[in-house]
């Protein structure tokens, strides 16, 4: 039977107040519980692109938790992915058998390398970017916790303003206060295809029927998921860990929806965003 994730780690993890103070004492504790026999995974994913529903699905593995770290993407981690390199390094070290770490990093050398060499199961989660630009903005408006928040919203008081910075990039690369352009993003997340020992799921395919995918679909990718680290009758089991990761809770969650950006795009952004980034679209089966 799936077990849901305990009531200490889901407050860490979803209150933007409890978790920076908490994280400390949440890693502390984990490091003299006993750690069973298992995987070490590592849950991967763009910003924006559903690392909420494979860490709902490994929160309900038996004996199965979160390590408490995570490796979050900076602006200069393009211009220097080895800081981003060393950093993951640090952390895999330190997650613990039968335990996952998040990340939202770039498939860039050798940030690549450090995974390739490491002793983990890696999952990638990606979405449509036309989705991604959407969900960005919709976080940035809503979202309140986010640090950088009030600065970007008085360099872009707009929605027009929001949204052309959050396609067309801004900032000088590697400022703290700056983001690449949506291509250069997605295109970079995209190069983990190519990344053997590494599974990539889609956020369309894994969201399911209540984010206007399909049943079978999540199934399919739950299943993959679940074989691709270890889990035995991967097939078998997936349909019940598939009914319970779609979490309308989860701290940066907005309407998880698939076609979310049909209406809120406008046509030249859509164009920019075809054209920039529609060789790894089509990799992917994002077209129309």
């Amino acid at each position: 039977m799936p077990l849901r994730e305990s009531a200490f780690a889901h407050r860490i993890r979803r209150s933007s107040t409890l978790r920076k103070p908490a994280i400390a004492t949440y890693r502390a504790i984990d490091r003299v519980r006993p750690a069973p026999p298992g995987p070490r995974v590592v849950a991967n994913s763009i910003p924006k692109a559903g690392t909420h529903l494979v860490t709902a699905l490994l929160d309900q593995l038996p004996g199965f938790r979160y390590s408490g770290r995570f490796v979050q993407l900076e602006a200069s981690h393009f211009a220097h992915p080895e800081t981003a390199a060393s950093e993951l390094q640090k952390n895999i070290r330190r997650v613990r058998t039968s335990s996952y770490m998040t990340t939202h990093l770039p498939a860039l050398s050798p940030i690549t390398d450090v995974l390739a060499a490491s002793d983990v199961r890696t999952v990638m989660a990606i979405r449509d970017p036309r989705a991604l630009a959407v969900s960005a903005f919709n976080y940035l408006r809503t979202a309140e916790h986010v640090g950088s928040r009030d600065e970007v919203l008085g360099m872009f008081p707009t929605d027009e303003a929001l949204m052309d910075a959050i396609v067309h990039g801004y900032g000088e690369p590697g400022d703290p206060l700056s983001a690449p352009p949506i291509e250069v993003l997605f295109n970079a997340y995209a190069g983990w295809l190519d990344q053997p020992g590494v599974l990539t799921v889609r956020f369309e395919d894994l969201v399911g029927s209540q984010g206007g995918g399909a049943s079978d679909s999540q199934v399919e990718q739950v299943a993959r998921i679940l074989d691709h680290i270890g889990v035995e009758d991967a097939g078998k089991v997936a349909p019940v860990y598939a009914e319970r990761i779609f979490n309308t809770g989860a701290m940066t969650f907005h309407s998880g929806t698939i076609d979310g950006w049909r209406g809120q795009l406008a046509p030249a952004h859509v164009a920019h965003i075809e054209e920039m980034c529609g060789d790894a679209m089509a990799r992917l089966g994002y077209v129309g």
